[in-house]
């Protein structure tokens, strides 16, 4: 078995602008790119066995950058993306609460699940666990050939001391798989786990523990949260 760290992408130009994004795609900024860089250089001595990004170009440029600079090859899956902002994709919050003050009321008190023309949130939890899913039976087959490759078991780390949600550097346990994804996505999937939602900037995310595959239900459970880098920020999206 492995475990998989879900983190949030690095800063994308509408991150910096303050646009909400859902589905549209904009790239890395400077910034954003070197985050990714500097985070790879963080997981040299313990890399992923895999990485596996969103397809949104925010997402699919830093893990590229990161799967890069460790000899790795990143793939791509959709069911990894954002949830769908809809008609609220683009906008900066102050155009939001002039369009919809109460709809924005209501999603910031979270009593408002779905944003306007936006995505039915149990299909969002619905293809994260399909994604999550995918990339642990991914992540077990590369682990073993890893090991079989190697002439031994997938070396591990120490665990990083849990100082609560998001502080401290995290490393790994043993052989684990990295997914990009987005903030939104993480927490939706995060909750639906069981785990406690908490905000995510970027680089930043959760832990999910694999079960043993005859467990039932086969869901990973919520481990530790996950900094990859020391300054990361937060931002919608």
């Amino acid at each position: 078995m492995v475990d998989l760290v879900v983190v949030r992408h690095a800063q994308s130009t509408w991150n910096a602008e303050g646009r909400w994004q859902g589905w549209a795609d904009p790239p890395l900024t400077a910034l954003g790119r070197d985050q990714a860089v500097r985070a790879a250089a963080g997981l040299r001595a313990h890399p992923p066995v895999r990485v596996i990004a969103s397809d949104l170009r925010r997402a699919a440029e830093t893990g590229g950058t990161i799967a890069a600079a460790l000899g790795r090859p990143c793939a791509l899956d959709a069911d990894l993306r954002e949830y769908d902002a809809g008609e609220w994709s683009g906008l900066r919050r102050s155009e939001i609460s002039a369009r919809w003050p109460d709809d924005l009321a209501a999603w910031d008190a979270g009593v408002l699940d779905r944003t306007p023309g936006g995505e039915d949130p149990r299909a969002l939890v619905a293809r994260m666990r399909r994604a999550v899913c995918r990339a642990a039976d991914e992540g077990a087959v590369h682990a073993v050939d890893a090991a079989a490759a190697a002439g031994g078991p997938a070396p591990g780390a120490a665990a990083a001391a849990d100082a609560g949600p998001h502080t401290g550097l995290w490393s790994p346990i043993g052989p684990w798989v990295l997914v990009v994804s987005h903030g939104r996505a993480i927490n939706a999937l995060v909750a639906a786990l069981g785990g406690r939602p908490a905000r995510i900037g970027h680089l930043e995310g959760w832990e999910l523990v694999t079960r043993d595959e005859r467990e039932e239900p086969p869901d990973p459970i919520p481990g530790r949260p996950v900094r990859l880098l020391a300054d990361s920020l937060a931002g919608a999206g």
